[in-house]
C-alpha cells in the first residue's frame, strides 16, 4: 500500500514576538539542556529568539505527529549537526531554517530526505551588486547566472539570486552535505519565472553535473516582507504521494506552546542574560 505523505509547513514571525520574562522562562525550560547552552552563547536577542523558536517548533511537531508528551521527546543530531528524532513507529522528517524576521519548519512523514531554507530578498552588503555577483560567481552555474541577469532591473536580479540560493541551501540540507560541496555543480532550472504570496511553485528541477535528478520535489513560495522559502523533498520510496500544500501556517507563541511541557527547571539566570543582551547589531 502506498503511503501518503503527511506535510506540515509552519512559520513564526520572530520580529513580531516581544517576549515577556514568563515566556522566556517557559520556552527555555521546554528545550534540552545542550540546546539551551548552545543558545546562551549567542550575542544578540534576535539570534536567540529565532533559534529558540526553531527548537520549540521541532518539539511541537514531534509531539503532535507521535502523540507524545514533550517530556518524552529527545532530539539528537547526526554527524553533520542536523537535528533528528528516532521513532520506532513512524519515519519522521523535519527541518528548520531562520533568517530575516522568520523561523520556518517543514515536516514530513515518509521515506524522504527533507531540507528547508528561507531568505530575505534584500542585499545588505557594502559592495555594488556587480561586484557582489563577481565574488559569488563560483557558487552558481552558467545557466543560473543567465537566469539571474536576464532582467536589467537590479531588484529582479537580487530576487532571482536569493531564490537560487534558497533552493541550493534547501537541497544540501536535505542531502546532509551542507554548503561544503561545489555549489556550482548543483544547478536549478526555474520553469516558473517568479514566486508569489499564498501559493507554491512545484515545477523547479535540479541538475547535478548536468544530470537531472529524479524523485526530487521543490516547493517554493513567497512570504510577507519579501522573504522567499524553499522546501526540498527527495522521495526515496516512489510509492509515496505528496499532499498538496496551500501555504505556510503562521503560529504565534501561544499556539506554539499550547501543549508544551517543561523538561528543565526554570532558569532565571538564562532569562536575565537574555534581556541584558542587545536585540541586534547596531
Amino acid at each position: 500500500m502506498c503511503d501518503k505523505l503527511k506535510s506540515v509547513r509552519w512559520v513564526f514571525d520572530c520580529t513580531l514576538w516581544k517576549p515577556t520574562v514568563s515566556e522566556i522562562l517557559l520556552a527555555s525550560s521546554c528545550i534540552q539542556q545542550e540546546e539551551k547552552e548552545r543558545l546562551g552563547k549567542f550575542v544578540f536577542q534576535r539570534d536567540i529568539k529565532s533559534s529558540l523558536i526553531g527548537r520549540l517548533m521541532m518539539r511541537k511537531y514531534i509531539s503532535e505527529v507521535c502523540n507524545k508528551s514533550w517530556t518524552d521527546i529527545i532530539i539528537s543530531r547526526d554527524t553533520n549537526g542536523k537535528p533528528y528524532y528516532k521513532s520506532n513507529d513512524l519515519p519522521i522528517n523535519f527541518n528548520v531554517s531562520h533568517q530575516g524576521r522568520y523561523t520556518i519548519l517543514a515536516g514530513e512523514i515518509g521515506d524522504v530526505d527533507l531540507g528547508v531554507d528561507i531568505m530575505e530578498r534584500e542585499y545588505k552588503g557594502g559592495k555594488n551588486i556587480d561586484e557582489f555577483f563577481r565574488i559569488m560567481n563560483r557558487n552558481f552555474s552558467n545557466e543560473e547566472w543567465k537566469s539571474i541577469r536576464k532582467s536589467s532591473n537590479e531588484k529582479n536580479q537580487i530576487n532571482k539570486f536569493f531564490r537560487f540560493w534558497c533552493l541550493k541551501e534547501s537541497f544540501v540540507k536535505a542531502t546532509g552535505t551542507g554548503i561544503t560541496v561545489d555549489l556550482q555543480k548543483i544547478s536549478f532550472n526555474l520553469n516558473t519565472e517568479s514566486i508569489n504570496l499564498n501559493e507554491f511553485v512545484y515545477d523547479t528541477e535540479v541538475f547535478v553535473d548536468s544530470v537531472k535528478l529524479n524523485n526530487w520535489i521543490f516547493q517554493e513560495t513567497l512570504l510577507p516582507y519579501d522573504h522567499c522559502a524553499a522546501v526540498a523533498i527527495h522521495i526515496k520510496n516512489t510509492c509515496i504521494k505528496i499532499n498538496p500544500i496551500e501555504n505556510f501556517t503562521f503560529l504565534d507563541f501561544k499556539q506554539l506552546t499550547d501543549k508544551a511541557k517543561p523538561i528543565l527547571d526554570e532558569d532565571k539566570s538564562f532569562c536575565n542574560d537574555f534581556f541584558e543582551k542587545d536585540i541586534c547589531p547596531n
